[in-house]
Parts: structure tokens; C-alpha cells; sequence
């Protein structure tokens, strides 16, 4: 899906990652900054291509990124 700009409710703009899971599931997560925006939704979309998904969407789900 795509690196968005949202406004939270005290007007500051937030960098989202928001991204659909093949069983149809949200990943959805503020980021500090576009960069690193970037390298969790190509973690992501790399993951789906390689068939790995699930281990990726277990280990962000549980908070763990490096």
C-alpha cells in the first residue's frame, strides 16, 4: 500500500506504514521517519514475495525490529 502523512489530533503529521497481509489482515504502524518507513515496508513486501510473511508479520506483531 503506501508511506502516508496522517495528522494526529494535535495537528502534527505522523509518518504511517500501512500495508495488506495476503490473509487480508492490516499492518498499520507510526513511524519516527520516512527512512525507516521505507525499510519496514520493503521488509514487508520483500517477505511476501519470498513466502516468509508469517514469520515477519509473528516477529512485528510482537514489537521486535532490528
Amino acid at each position: 500500500m503506501a508511506i502516508n502523512g496522517e495528522r494526529d489530533r494535535n495537528g502534527q503529521v505522523r509518518v504511517v506504514v500501512s500495508k495488506r497481509w495476503p490473509d487480508k489482515s492490516r499492518f498499520r504502524r507510526y513511524c519516527p521517519n520516512t527512512t525507516v518507513a521505507k525499510k519496514t515496508l520493503a521488509r514487508i513486501e520483500e517477505s511476501i514475495a519470498m513466502g516468509t510473511w508469517r514469520d515477519l508479520k509473528e516477529e512485528l506483531a510482537r514489537g521486535v525490529e532490528a
